[in-house]
């Protein structure tokens, strides 16, 4: 195998590693999405922080509010980021809370199962 054949197998190998990393992003997306559109009452109140002017987003997609409040040193206890999970980790999550779930459920469907605390 030449140089060449080489940089160009290790290229695609990147770029596959790169578009799994997306794919998971875009499912968590997703089932952060599904949750969200099955919780009115958080549909609400993030449409009153966008009323209100709150809630900002800044450019790289962060919400401001949660940095502002990152930021005050305020010793407030943080809710589980299920999102960031991976998916037999959510499973453990659902058996544990004695969800049930299919076996070949998608990250985003395991999402949408995780009841609101």
């Amino acid at each position: 195998m030449g140089l060449s054949a080489f940089n160009r197998m290790r290229e695609r190998q990147m770029t596959q590693s790169k578009v799994t990393e997306i794919e998971e992003q875009l499912a968590t997306l997703k089932g952060e999405f599904i949750a969200f559109q099955n919780d009115p009452e958080a549909m609400k109140a993030r449409i009153a922080e966008l009323e209100l002017g709150e809630g900002k987003q800044t450019p790289d997609g962060d919400n401001q509010q949660d940095q502002d409040n990152q930021n005050t040193g305020d010793d407030q206890v943080q809710p589980i980021n299920y999102a960031g999970l991976k998916v037999d980790e959510l499973r453990a999550v659902l058996t544990e809370k004695g969800i049930a779930f299919e076996s070949g459920a998608k990250k985003d469907e395991l999402l949408a199962l995780i009841p609101k605390e």
